[in-house]
């Protein structure tokens, strides 16, 4: 468990082992699955936490926090996308059966390497530099270099319509 669970003891009960264990933070949330049905909780109260015989605790996770210029994507079990903006919603947890979005994006003058991945979207104006090769009509190959400044807007358009994500 991470720095924020403080475990306080192992109980043996019929020779099932429980764990007992506190959500020492306002932080902190245990996804917790029930064996029989499988279907999983989120419990976020701080307080001392027993889960009973059918139960147990899948995750501990910790309380997704944004600035105001920051943004997310939390993809629901139907596949919906939900966007949390930090100027509207300053913290979450994310609810089972959910996950964090990751973009994928290109970086380099280019845009050659693909490995730039993003959880947590930066929605200030942003300066870029580019450059790529272009032929004039008469054949004379011509690298053209550039900058601007752009910032996004319109996240869920920009997911919808740019294959760069």
């Amino acid at each position: 468990f991470t720095n924020n669970i403080t475990l306080w003891n192992t109980v043996n009960l019929t020779n099932d082992v429980f764990l007992l264990f506190s959500l020492s933070s306002d932080e902190t949330a245990a996804l917790v699955r029930n064996k029989r049905t499988g279907q999983q909780k989120l419990v976020t109260e701080k307080k001392l936490f027993f889960p009973s015989e059918d139960e147990e605790v899948v995750e501990v996770r910790k309380l997704i926090k944004l600035a105001d210029y920051e943004a997310c994507i939390v993809r629901d079990k139907d596949g919906r996308d939900d966007f949390f903006f930090g100027k509207e919603q300053r913290s979450f947890f994310l609810q089972p059966y959910s996950s964090l979005v990751t973009l994928n994006w290109s970086r380099g003058r280019r845009r050659e390497c693909r490995d730039l991945f993003i959880k947590k979207i930066d929605l200030r104006p942003m300066y870029m530099s580019f450059e790529f090769n272009c032929r004039t009509s008469d054949n004379v190959e011509l690298v053209l270099e550039g900058s601007f400044f752009w910032e996004i807007v319109d996240l869920p358009g920009m997911l919808r319509f740019t294959n760069d994500t």
